[in-house]
């Protein structure tokens, strides 16, 4: 994580190679994360993908921007669009 503003925390990237995702890892490492943040008393946000955005939710981020970005396809043939998410300080 890192500070890009004033007040605010920006968790630039989260990932969990392909050949360990689902044991738990991601929740653990964005637990600590947010654990850490909240004990500086700061919320989180991130820009986030569609197949991300479950994920994030669930760890109490709310979605508070969805740009599209017309012409460019996803990974699933989609259009692509990412996800602005803020979570307030727990």
């Amino acid at each position: 994580m890192s500070t890009v503003l004033t007040g605010l925390i920006e968790l630039s990237q989260l990932y969990v190679d392909p050949d360990y995702q689902r044991q738990g890892i991601g929740q653990r490492l964005l637990e600590w994360g947010l654990k850490q943040a909240d004990e500086d008393g700061y919320p989180v946000y991130l820009e986030g993908t569609t197949s991300a955005k479950p994920f994030y939710e669930k760890a109490g981020f709310a979605t508070k921007a969805e740009p599209v970005f017309p012409g460019v396809v996803g990974a699933d043939g989609a259009e692509y669009k990412q996800y602005f998410m803020l979570r307030p300080v727990a």
